[in-house]
C-alpha cells in the first residue's frame, strides 16, 4: 500500500495524473483489496465463531494501515468497513428468515456467489434438504428479478468502467514493475 501511495504521488507530480484523482484511484484500490477479502472469505468452508471475528480483525487491521499509507481520510473507507463486517455477520444468522431478510436488503452489495457461499457455509449445514433447497431457490430469486434500475445502472457502470480502464491499465502496468506491500 505503501508503493501503491508512493508511485500515485509520483503520478501526480509529473502530471500524469490530476491530484483529485488520486483520490479516486486510492479509494479504488482499496475497495479492490477489501472485495478480495470478501471473495477470500466467502470460500472458506468452515470456521468457527471466533474464526469470523478474526476476519473481520484482519479486514479491520488492513483498513487501518489504508488509512494511514493513503491519501484518504478514513471515514471514506466506511463503506467498504461495512460492506466486509456485513458478509461476516451474516455468517451469525441461524434461521432462513433471517438470512432471506438480509439477502433482500444487501442483494445489489454482493454477488450470488457470495450469497450461495453464505448460504452453504453458513446456515445451509444445518439445515435439512427440503429446506436448504427451498432457501436456495428463494435466493436465486431475489437475484432473478431484475430491479427497475438494474439495466440503467449496468449501461452506467460499463460507460464510467470504460473510461477509469484507460487510466488504471497505466498505473497497473507500473504497480507491476515491482513487489507491492
Amino acid at each position: 500500500m505503501s508503493r501503491s501511495t508512493a508511485l500515485l504521488n509520483e503520478r501526480v507530480k509529473s502530471g500524469g495524473l490530476p491530484a483529485v484523482s488520486r483520490f479516486g484511484v486510492w479509494l479504488v484500490i482499496v475497495s479492490h483489496v477489501i472485495d478480495r477479502f470478501v471473495e477470500a472469505f466467502s470460500r472458506v468452508k468452515k470456521c468457527s465463531v471466533p474464526g469470523r471475528g478474526l476476519m473481520s480483525l484482519d479486514a479491520a487491521t488492513v483498513l487501518a494501515a489504508a488509512a494511514k499509507a493513503g491519501p484518504i481520510v478514513p471515514a471514506c473507507l466506511a463503506r467498504d468497513k461495512t460492506h466486509v463486517d456485513g458478509f461476516v455477520a451474516a455468517f451469525y444468522y441461524d434461521s432462513e428468515g433471517d438470512l432471506l431478510a438480509w439477502v433482500a436488503a444487501n442483494r445489489e452489495r454482493y454477488p450470488l456467489r457470495h450469497v450461495r457461499a453464505l448460504l452453504a457455509n453458513g446456515i445451509g449445514p444445518g439445515l435439512k434438504k427440503k429446506a436448504l433447497k427451498d432457501v436456495t431457490a428463494a435466493v436465486d430469486a431475489f437475484y432473478l428479478v431484475p430491479m427497475p434500475d438494474d439495466v440503467a445502472r449496468a449501461a452506467a457502470l460499463e460507460k464510467g468502467a470504460s473510461a477509469v480502464a484507460g487510466g488504471l491499465a497505466s498505473l497497473g502496468s507500473a504497480l507491476s514493475g515491482g513487489a507491492m506491500t
